[in-house]
């Protein structure tokens, strides 16, 4: 939309036109460099316990932001708001909802992005089929199949009871048809769907922060009807997760992680998927470079 391309060409100025070609023909055709710069991001990324008081710069603030909204959710529903926090005095109020050392990274850190994910999405619906019908949906799919399948899995109803109602009724009969019919999804809660949804927007938000030179620090220790309260947030929302955000005051550190097989499995939970150690990505950042003046380049 025209919100994206203001930030691009401010982003990116005299090359902004080039960068817009790119972004209008969505290709997934990268440069070598693209895919290092990535993958350095990547392996950046950290959870930062220390913030300088520098306060972030505007452009770098809205840049992450506009980045964060391209991530994706189950039929472009986008069911989630940010509540960017920026006030001292807020921060500090939300730093007594938090617990242990949250509770000083959330005041320190210059800001802090509350995310809250939206249990009554269906309220949206009718913005939801206008917005894909401008974006190219054909109609039946626009004004049957989103609806349809918006209700199933989100189950987003307004008010708790109904919500829950219509929820529990929704299981119980897609929980029996499946065992008929395996490719019928059984709905998880309406809060658990609406936090699946959200937390795609915060990795995203992470990440574009760290490109533009941030440290984040994720957390979940809270009250969240302590947040929703220091904020205004109707109670419709749930709160995944609160994000502190700021230069940092700390070397980057990665965190050690388990060991590749015992995460990633192959065609079945039993079988591990081997081949993939802490040099793979090197590895193919190499081979990558040496074929930058192929078709990929």
């Amino acid at each position: 939309g025209d919100v994206y391309k203001r930030q691009i060409n401010a982003e990116y100025g005299e090359t902004g036109s080039s960068v817009l070609a790119r972004f209008s023909s969505m290709s997934l055709t990268f440069s070598a460099a693209e895919r290092a710069a990535l993958s350095r991001v990547m392996l950046t990324r950290f959870s930062c316990k220390k913030f300088k008081p520098n306060p972030i710069k505007e452009a770098d603030l809205n840049a992450v932001l506009a980045l964060t909204q391209r991530a994706p959710t189950s039929f472009n529903s986008q069911p989630y708001k940010i509540v960017v926090a920026k006030s001292q005095a807020v921060r500090d109020q939300l730093g007594m909802a938090c617990s242990g050392p949250n509770a000083d990274r959330t005041r320190n850190a210059p800001v802090v992005a509350v995310f809250a994910a939206d249990m009554e999405i269906l309220s949206d619906l009718d913005k939801q089929t206008r917005m894909a019908i401008a974006n190219g949906a054909p109609e039946v799919y626009a004004k049957e199949g989103l609806p349809k399948g918006m209700k199933v899995l989100s189950n987003g109803y307004p008010g708790w009871l109904i919500r829950t109602m219509v929820y529990n009724l929704t299981w119980s009969l897609t929980s029996v048809l499946s065992w008929f019919k395996p490719g019928i999804p059984v709905p998880a809660p309406p809060e658990a769907w609406a936090m699946k949804q959200t937390m795609m927007a915060a990795d995203h938000f992470m990440l574009a922060a760290t490109v533009h030179g941030m440290g984040t620090s994720c957390m979940e220790g809270f009250n969240q009807a302590a947040i929703r309260n220091t904020l205004g947030i109707p109670a419709r929302y749930a709160i995944p997760c609160i994000v502190a955000v700021g230069y940092p005051d700390m070397d980057p550190r990665a965190g050690e992680r388990y060991d590749p097989e015992e995460v990633i499995r192959e065609d079945h939970f039993s079988e591990p998927y081997r081949g993939v150690t802490p040099a793979t990505v090197t590895e193919s950042l190499r081979s990558n470079q040496k074929n930058q003046s192929g078709p990929n380049a």
